[in-house]
């Protein structure tokens, strides 16, 4: 069974998914019964998510109550361009000041409430409260 979401390399990922996604392959890995056993891509996904807890530094399931999404670095800027959007900050049908705002300067900003973690070998921001 391989997952197509909520994997590393993903844009954003919902700690949410990843975590009902640990849940089951720890069930399926538990059960003494299961004629179906996890295959190596699973197993790896399962080392990743424990290594990601350990980064978090915290319970994942805790982390993923508090704040569920991680944005990859490659995407951030794109993901703070939109959040300025998304909270009224700019007015998204405006031409100008938009197309001089720089987007890579605010997303640098806007990384400092968040907290770098690697997930799979991606780098991600997660803001842990």
């Amino acid at each position: 069974m391989a997952y197509e979401q909520n994997t590393p390399g993903d844009d954003i990922i919902d700690l949410r998914d990843v975590v009902t996604k640990r849940d089951e392959l720890i069930e399926r890995r538990d059960d003494k019964d299961q004629e179906d056993p996890l295959d190596e891509d699973e197993v790896t996904y399962l080392e990743s998510v424990k290594a990601l807890e350990d980064e978090i530094g915290e319970d994942l399931d805790s982390a993923a109550d508090n704040e569920p999404v991680m944005i990859s670095d490659d995407y951030f800027t794109a993901y703070a361009e939109q959040l300025a959007d998304d909270i009224g900050a700019i007015d998204s049908n405006a031409e100008w000041p938009l197309n001089h705002i720089d987007w890579e300067a605010a997303a640098d900003e806007l990384k400092a409430d968040y907290t770098e973690v690697a997930f799979g070998g991606t780098d991600y921001f997660h803001r842990a409260y």
